[in-house]
């Protein structure tokens, strides 16, 4: 779960990457003060999550089993 403690930062997006580049899942944040995501449909492997930001473009590298 993804939850917004700090009122200047604004979320914009959230994408999940495999390795081959392409986007599996995206989702627009920009109304919503947490967000969950059931990932038990996503294939095993591993993913790179981006959570852009009204200041800045964060990166999380994700596997899932």
């Amino acid at each position: 779960m993804l939850k917004n403690q700090n009122t200047k930062i604004v979320y914009d997006n959230l994408s999940f990457i495999n390795l081959l580049g392409k986007t599996v899942f995206e989702q627009n944040l920009s109304k919503q003060k947490s967000v969950e995501i059931n990932v038990s449909t996503f294939k095993k492997g591993i993913y790179l999550v981006l959570i852009k930001t009204n200041q800045e473009l964060y990166s999380q590298k994700v596997i899932i089993e």
